[in-house]
C-alpha cells in the first residue's frame, strides 16, 4: 500500500533559497536581495525572528 501526500505542490524559480527567519536568516536575506538575486525566505512559522521571538524573549533587531 502507497502512502501519498494529498497536499498540492507549487513550483518557484528563485536563486536563493534561504530556510528559516531568524535574524541570520533574515539577513542573508536581505543581503542577497540587495545584490539583485531572486530570493525565497521560507519559515515553517507565521514571523520571521526564530526562537528569541518564538520563546518570547524579546524581539531581535526590530523583528
Amino acid at each position: 500500500m502507497a502512502i501519498r501526500d494529498a497536499r498540492g505542490s507549487q513550483s518557484i524559480e528563485t536563486d536563493v533559497l534561504v530556510v528559516g527567519g531568524g535574524a541570520a536568516g533574515v539577513a542573508t536575506a536581505v543581503t542577497a536581495a540587495r545584490q539583485g538575486a531572486r530570493v525565497t525566505l521560507l519559515e515553517r512559522y507565521g514571523f520571521c525572528g526564530g526562537g528569541a521571538v518564538a520563546g518570547l524573549s524579546g524581539t531581535v533587531c526590530g523583528m
